[in-house]
């Protein structure tokens, strides 16, 4: 895998068995470590049991119930409260709240049987751990396999303990094997799929215990998922069956996990040996010894392991509908809310626009919330965390609207945003309706973003108000690289708070005074008070569960935003679904209806290392490419002044880094109405 590959990539080897020979010297119990230090660690590692259970050996009948020589194991199994364990020690993980089960399990395109079938000496008997025969543990605990001071004076120092040695990974391309044992003496025999975006792997290990030479080498079958490249920022998780007489102390083959996110430097461990890995179930020790086993010629045994990712990993809080975040602002405290609009405008366009494809949430599949209840994606500790300061999480960079007149991308903000759009300006405008294109572009550092939205937009530069609407991929907000939707406002600040109370002469004196745009007013989503929702089946912020392929099969959103004239509240719809509603009482000029409607993609440059951001808009492909390939936005209208949906007049667009990204105007005269292709994929020979 290329250093330089832009795309995020898992790399994962399937049904594998590896041999690893260790040249260094082999270290002894007496290592010179203190046993001061040796008795910290252990404390930090075995946390207070509320049941031990000790493997001493296996009696007769437990010998013919496993058809195993009576062998000893010498385990003790501490029984810890599933909130003690180790992972939670962790300062990621301090508040961390424990996943009791996931939000789904992966299906199979192929049946169990037909897998199989193929494997006539396969036998069904479960395979148990050894400690199984002495106890189990309770409700509400994990089995944890106690940590000795022998297993600590075996290793080479107390901070490398329960680690993998660095380039524990198989080099796949233009490998050189010379020099490659003298240095760390890894050898592999694999299969792996690479060049993908991968969400975990399935797969069934032949269980054996083979022999290994000296106490410090090991043998082990296992999966690999990777992700990163082969430097420093190399992501891994793995898990299989190993045996490790230095880790382990003994010749037994036992079941595994191991992570890393920097390479084998510093982070990660086996089993529970550091805090990381979070476990549930309380049948299953990891590093406990597995039995039966295959043997030559006879029986042959495996074990099914499978990792997957969850989802997007939010918690949905179904929050009572009078008591979301909305009604914290000093302009709505007795604001009696308004359950439905009075009406829905309807289009006089003689076509008919081509359906959209029902597109569910991803937190759809654990659940629904109930009536009069409003889906709320929870902020976590680590949300805030993330964001240069508390003060601008949710909020975008300041003049984050396209600029089409007299942009300069030289001069200005820090911040560097781009735009490849069409808009309607020089008219009143009550409204849009647009259905855009649905992708998961790459996004270089978790500090951009990109996204495809619509704009309702009146006033200019720190007088702005805005509505938006559409979905991002935007990690510093969401920890994660999927698409998700959402919503924005922002308006004059310090002047709404008495804009309720104002004759009409001097509110327009005010509104030159207390100016905004971007700066202290707005959010995305419910990050703040201001967007009033009524739907419980819809989440702001919450992430798609699937996008379009290049090439493939498309998928898109429909987004119909307009102000109610009874009310002046700006409502919203996705699909069919009726979300809620921007409260009139909010805004300024926009109280007056739009003076400009803009759709199209937007990306953060923050130019790292000096070049331009690889940061895709859209597909990542130029608008010249089309269909399939190219991102789109079709159906375009607005909401006039009779409350009806029409086509726009006096369209422009425009693409401040036309060699970056770009926009191209579809052909008229089909279901699609008025229409455009953008995107692009950011740094290139023509955009260094």
């Amino acid at each position: 895998m290329a250093a330089n590959c832009k795309r995020v990539s898992f790399l994962l080897a399937l049904v594998m068995t590896v041999v690893v020979t260790l040249c260094s010297s082999f270290v002894s119990g007496e290592n010179e470590v203190s046993d001061l230090k040796i008795s910290t660690h252990l404390k930090r590692l075995n946390k207070p049991p509320l049941k031990s259970i000790k493997v001493n050996n296996f009696t007769e009948i437990s010998a013919i119930i496993y058809g195993l020589e009576q062998s000893p194991d010498g385990d003790v199994i501490d029984c810890v409260p599933i909130t003690d364990q180790p992972a939670l020690a962790h300062p990621l993980l301090i508040n961390h709240t424990v996943q009791m089960s996931p939000s789904f399990n992966p299906e199979s395109v192929f049946s169990e049987s037909k897998v199989s079938s193929r494997t006539k000496n396969h036998q069904p008997n479960d395979i148990t751990q050894l400690w199984h025969v002495n106890g189990k543990c309770p409700e509400n605990t994990v089995p944890i396999r106690r940590t000795t001071k022998q297993d600590l004076y075996r290793a080479s120092s107390v901070e490398s303990f329960g680690m993998k040695s660095q380039k524990s990974i198989p080099k796949l391309k233009s490998y050189d094997t010379t020099g490659v044992l003298p240095q760390n003496g890894h050898q592999h025999a694999i299969m792996y799929v690479e060049d993908g975006v991968f969400y975990g792997a399935k797969a069934k290990i032949n269980v054996w215990n083979p022999d290994v030479e000296m106490p410090n080498e090991f043998s082990l079958a296992q999966i690999w998922v990777l992700g990163g490249n082969f430097n420093s920022d190399l992501n891994s998780i793995e898990a299989g069956w190993q045996v490790s007489p230095q880790l382990y102390g003994d010749n037994h083959t036992r079941l595994f996990t191991y992570w890393t996110s920097d390479a084998y430097q510093g982070t990660g461990c086996y089993n529970l040996l550091c805090s990381g890995f979070v476990q549930i179930n309380r049948e299953i020790a990891m590093g406990g010894s597995i039995s039966p086993l295959s043997s030559y010629g006879n029986s042959q045994y495996d074990i099914t392991i499978l990792i997957w990712k969850s989802e997007d990993g939010d918690v949905i809080d179904c929050v009572p509908i009078t008591n979301q975040p909305a009604f914290d602002h000093p302009l709505l405290k007795h604001h009696t809310m308004q359950m439905r609009p009075s009406f829905i405008p309807e289009s006089d366009s003689t076509y008919i626009n081509e359906e959209t494809k029902t597109i569910n949430q991803v937190w759809h599949k654990a659940g629904e919330c109930p009536d009069n209840t409003v889906p709320i994606r929870r902020t976590k500790k680590e949300d805030l965390l993330r964001p240069k300061s508390m003060k601008r999480f949710g909020r975008k960079p300041h003049h984050s609207i396209p600029r089409t007149t007299t942009f300069d991308p030289t001069k200005g903000h820090q911040v560097r945003l781009h735009y490849a759009i069409m808009g309607a300006r020089n008219g009143k405008f009550y409204g849009t309706e647009v259905v855009i294109n649905l992708w998961k572009p790459y996004v270089q550092v978790p500090d951009e973003f990109s996204l495809a939205q619509t704009w309702i937009v009146s006033g200019s530069g720190s007088s702005l108000n805005t509505i938006e609407a559409g979905w991002q991929v935007y990690p510093e907000l969401y920890d994660d690289n999927r698409p998700r939707f959402f919503v924005y406002w922002t308006v004059s600040s310090l002047f709404q708070m008495i804009y309720a109370y104002l004759p009409t002469f001097v509110i327009f004196y005010f509104a030159k005074l207390f100016r905004d745009g971007y700066r202290r007013t707005g959010c995305y989503n419910l990050l703040c008070s201001g967007f009033v929702q009524t739907s419980n089946r819809y989440s702001v912020g919450g992430a798609y569960n699937i996008v379009s392929r290049y090439g493939g099969t498309q998928y898109d959103i429909s987004i119909l935003i307009w102000k109610d004239r009874k009310t002046g509240n700006w409502w919203l719809r996705v699909g069919k679904d009726i979300i809620g509603y921007w409260p009139g009482k909010l805004f300024t000029s926009l109280g007056n209806g739009a003076t400009r409607v803009e759709w199209g993609g937007e990306i953060v440059n923050l130019k790292t290392g000096g070049k331009h951001t690889s940061t895709d808009m859209g597909s990542g492909h130029f608008a010249y490419e089309g269909y399939k390939k190219a991102s789109y936005v079709r159906n375009l209208k607005i909401v006039d002044g009779t409350n009806t949906l029409r086509e726009p007049k006096s369209l422009y667009y425009f693409a401040d880094k036309h060699n970056c990204y770009n926009v191209k105007t579809g052909n008229a005269g089909t279901s699609w109405g008025i229409h455009f292709f953008y995107g692009g994929p950011g740094r290139n020979v023509k955009c260094p």
